[in-house]
């Protein structure tokens, strides 16, 4: 048991030899290991903001009746006489879910509310604006045109016709379509299932009276809130103390039922940094460890039989950058998502950018200013330090400095990835 403890205790610093590796490099090996997108079908109400994974075809005609479009009278024209001198005797009436049960014969009316089946016999309504709207006869002051304000069975959509296709995105309006056609489970891919584990024995929760050497925990509200940005299903969500038994059993826990797993703090080498031999001790083999970016180098990628597990920087940015390049592309992925990295617009600099140091890539935020001839015009927020949430709040999106590129200028055309929160929201001038 001595020499187990031992070796526990040194695993952290057998990575100190372990190279960086690019970015692009890091992002080959984690989709080697993305999941399979998986089938499901979902009531209506589960299935809101998720992507189609079959055609649906209509399985009943919309309307599935013959109805009223007026409030007014069924009537049938009499076949001598005149209609707008001669009054209508009225038989009865059809009310929305109530049907009137007889025949309209020639020179009647039925009355006959909006959304009511029209009865057998009617060939048309006339709006209740249009007669003297009398109870037990109506005379007509038009009497209209064949099939006037009838909806009739199916001419919105006939069964078998194509309602939706698979890879469309399950919107308010569609949701209302398939409830109409009684369609009540959607087939969908299955949204991933991602535990948050916050690592930290000074995380204390948002409401919480500090204490000397205490800090809020904002990852946890950060990664919950844009795994639902992305589509993921929010499962564990854990704080854990700086102690190597209860790393070893969240992470394992998580991992139980999770999809992915996320864990914030405790990826650098110090004696208090236990998640990486944590992750190793409960079955996870480590794909990589430090990428040459910045912020966010100690990122952590493990892989135990079909859960994936990234070990993020505890610094509030570092966490977030990492969690929207690496984990959300998984994520998407899974949900067939058409972008799965993110929608990417075309974008240049209002000023040079210049950095001191280029020897790691770096994901540099930017805020969309204006637009200018089909670009966005990009300033860059002042507080960008790993630690700092002020920048990433203030920020759309962001761009790729490569290695080795200290200066942007205002002529260069960028890419710029907006973050999830941002991709479906206004920014200036309908960028």
């Amino acid at each position: 048991m001595l020499v187990h403890v031992a070796t526990r205790h040194c695993l952290p610093y057998q990575y100190l030899s372990l190279p960086m590796i690019s970015i692009a490099k890091a992002q080959s090996i984690v989709e080697k290991h993305q999941p399979a997108p998986r089938v499901t079908k979902r009531s209506l109400d589960e299935v809101q903001g998720l992507w189609l994974a079959e055609d649906v075809t209509a399985p009943e005609p919309m309307p599935s009746f013959d109805n009223s479009a007026m409030d007014g009278y069924a009537v049938r024209l009499p076949d001598d006489g005149d209609p707008i001198q001669d009054p209508f005797p009225v038989l009865g009436e059809a009310q929305a879910g109530a049907p009137f049960d007889g025949t309209v014969g020639p020179g009647q009316a039925v009355k006959i509310s909006t959304g009511a089946v029209v009865p057998e016999g009617a060939e048309r309504v006339i709006r209740i604006e249009d007669t003297d709207g009398g109870e037990e006869q109506v005379r007509l002051h038009d009497a209209g045109k064949p099939q006037d304000n009838i909806r009739f069975e199916g001419e919105e959509v006939a069964v078998g016709d194509g309602i939706a296709a698979a890879g469309e995105k399950i919107t308010p309006p569609l949701l209302g379509r398939l409830a109409s056609l009684g369609v009540s489970r959607g087939p969908v891919f299955e949204p991933p299932t991602v535990a948050v584990l916050s690592t930290g024995s000074e995380l204390v929760d948002a409401d919480a009276d500090l204490q000397p050497g205490q800090i809020r925990n904002s990852n946890r509200y950060v990664l919950t809130s844009l795994l639902e940005e992305l589509g993921a299903e929010v499962g564990r969500v854990v704080s854990v103390p700086d102690k190597r038994d209860d790393t070893v059993e969240a992470i394992d826990q998580a991992a139980a039922t999770a999809d992915l797993v996320l864990v914030t703090g405790g990826v650098s080498v110090g004696p208090h940094d236990h998640v990486k031999g944590a992750a190793e001790e409960v079955g996870f083999e480590r794909q990589f460890w430090k990428v040459k970016q910045k912020p966010g180098k100690p990122l952590f990628f493990a892989t135990r039989d079909d859960t994936l597990l990234f070990g993020l920087p505890g610094n509030p940015f570092s966490a977030a950058i990492n969690a929207v390049v690496y984990a959300g592309p998984i994520i998407r992925q899974c949900l067939a998502h058409p972008q799965p990295d993110g929608r990417q617009i075309a974008g240049r600099m209002a000023e040079p950018y210049e950095r001191r140091k280029a020897k790691r890539a770096k994901y540099l935020l930017v805020r969309v200013e204006k637009r200018e001839e089909g670009e966005a015009i990009l300033s860059v927020p002042a507080k960008q330090n790993s630690h700092m949430l002020a920048g990433l709040h203030e920020s759309d999106g962001f761009v790729l400095a490569p290695v080795g590129q200290k200066r942007i200028e205002p002529s260069k055309q960028l890419s710029v990835t907006l973050f999830p929160w941002c991709e479906e929201q206004g920014l200036p001038s309908g960028v």
